[in-house]
């Protein structure tokens, strides 16, 4: 399985961008055949932000079979290998509170999930004020896909700095810090990713 790592960011989000991409290289220096980009997105709001990874992601589809976003705001920190719990849907992705939630997620190179991104893509105006943008936007039409939703404390947990749930385990692979201010998180996620061995 042909798989490409992927965190976006703008300069809001820079120093979170930097301790995710660490955290990425760290676990591809383990999964060595994995290949990893570190890609930066236009400056605006984080409903902006959020169609610049739609584009994003639709042009980095084809180069492999799945695409594995990490939110700036997220990082690695589990040992499991991604290609052992991607299930062979068109997405693999977590659900909270809110309905699904994007911190983490594999894209499927696959018909399906390119029009379904050229969809969500194309009611940009419709969702444009809404403050998660494109999510939202695809939250409204997931049940057209062909998803599955992954265990959430393994898949896209939240840390305890988070307001609500907090539910990292030991089998927790990414840890997610969403909900805090640009860069907010950064010292969280420092420390997090220091005390990994």
């Amino acid at each position: 399985m042909n798989v490409l790592i992927v965190t976006a960011g703008n300069r809001f989000v820079r120093r979170c961008q930097a301790i995710c991409a660490k955290s990425i290289k760290r676990y591809c220096a383990r999964y060595t055949e994995i290949r990893f980009t570190i890609e930066t997105l236009p400056d605006g709001v984080t409903a902006t932000t959020t169609w610049s990874k739609v584009e994003l992601w639709l042009r980095l589809l084809p180069s492999c079979d799945y695409l594995i976003t990490i939110d700036a705001d997220a990082i690695i920190v589990g040992v499991q290998d991604f290609r052992e719990l991607i299930q062979p849907h068109a997405l693999n992705i977590s659900v909270d509170c809110n309905g699904i939630n994007g911190g983490s997620a594999a894209y499927r190179n696959c018909t399906e999930m390119i029009d379904f991104l050229k969809q969500v893509k194309s009611m940009r105006e419709k969702y444009y004020g809404h403050p998660w943008g494109a999510q939202a936007a695809m939250q409204s039409i997931i049940d057209e896909l062909d998803v599955f939703y992954q265990p959430k404390h393994i898949w896209n947990a939240y840390a305890p700095e988070v307001d609500g749930v907090h539910d990292e385990t030991a089998d927790t692979l990414v840890v997610h810090y969403p909900g805090m201010s640009p860069d907010a998180p950064a010292p969280f996620m420092l420390d997090k990713l220091n005390s990994l061995s």
